[in-house]
């Protein structure tokens, strides 16, 4: 509201188009909330979504040990390995106790269907209890995956999926015949466009 106000000030006043830029970005550092980026990336999708979301924010990135006491908002990108968000347990606890938790996971289930969404809840649940849960807001974003460069104890699991999924008799998903048919090779499915509901949230928080 104190955004779209300044905006309509600005305008009123007749502003230059490159000022009110330049104005709001100065109403946002002085009066936003401070948000701190913090992510854990194993192979690389993660980190990628984190410093660009960091570079459109301007917000400081910080280590998941050494997050700033005085962070409004934590916007945590973490992967999803084995039914764990990685990281996300450490990221819990050096959370700044009043801080608000952007929580963005990143894997290759598409957001879009809702059953992904139903198993990641199940993982986040595990993690994100009692009075966090009221201070959490989570987003789901698609990453990618290079087999080349996946660790023995991963692509063994990878593997053991595949096999899984082509013995299975019923007809199997869209999503399960994609990860078949692209089994052994380089999927990358990042989008930065998929950041802007995080941005909005953030900015709008």
């Amino acid at each position: 509201m104190a955004g779209r106000t300044m905006y309509t000030f600005a305008f009123l006043s007749g502003f230059r188009s490159d000022r009110l830029i330049c104005l709001n970005h100065i109403w946002y550092a002085v009066f936003m909330k401070k948000t701190v980026v913090v992510y854990k990336s194993m192979y690389g999708s993660s980190k990628k979504y984190a410093l660009e979301f960091a570079r459109r924010m301007r917000s400081e990135v910080s280590d998941v040990k050494s997050i700033p006491s005085d962070a409004d908002i934590v916007v945590f990108f973490g992967g999803l390995y084995a039914g764990v968000v990685n990281g996300l347990a450490e990221c819990v606890k050096h959370l700044p106790h009043s801080a608000e938790l952007v929580l963005v996971t990143v894997g290759l289930a598409d957001p879009a269907v809702e059953e992904n969404h139903d198993e990641i809840r199940k993982m986040t649940d595990k993690v994100i209890t009692g009075e966090l849960k009221n201070r959490t807001r989570i987003f789901h974003l698609r990453g990618g995956m290079d087999y080349s460069a996946l660790s023995a104890k991963h692509k063994a699991m990878m593997w053991m999926l595949v096999k899984v999924l082509l013995k299975t008799k019923k007809e199997r998903s869209e999503e399960d015949q994609s990860l078949i048919d692209t089994y052994g090779s380089c999927i990358d499915f990042v989008d930065f466009s998929a950041l802007s509901p995080v941005e909005e949230f953030v900015r709008n928080f």
